[in-house]
């Protein structure tokens, strides 16, 4: 048997955070939410994830600066893959997402198909 993946999604939007719980529950993943930042951060540093991901435009902190405490952390916990998945869809957002550590950037929906593209390029699961 596969092992579950372990997703963190840290979204402040509740109709986002469930299309995406959704989706990667569908596919068999393990799912735990942080509706903001500083959540989302607790949870990175105490849980060990398969990969993140993670909204930009958050109440508390962005989620530019949730990545770069993440990538602070110690391993293992600030090596695990984060991908954006925000509604800003401009080069701006873009390279500032990849500049912080980030390994993707998707606007906003998530479809199967990414979340199938995404989970077989960072877990080796489709």
């Amino acid at each position: 048997m596969l092992k579950k993946l372990n997703i963190l999604i840290v979204e402040d939007q509740p109709m986002a955070r469930l299309a995406v719980q959704s989706i990667l529950t569908n596919m068999g993943c393990e799912v735990m939410i942080a509706k903001n930042g500083a959540l989302g951060l607790k949870l990175a540093g105490e849980n060990h994830f398969d990969l993140i991901f993670m909204d930009i435009g958050l109440p508390d902190m962005n989620g530019f600066d949730v990545t770069k405490n993440i990538r602070a952390l110690q391993a293992p916990y600030g090596e695990v893959p984060i991908v954006a998945l925000t509604a800003h869809d401009d080069k701006e957002h873009e390279q500032r997402a990849y500049e912080v550590g980030m390994q993707e950037f998707l606007t906003k929906p998530l479809t199967i198909d990414f979340a199938k593209d995404i989970l077989e390029r960072f877990c080796g699961k489709s």
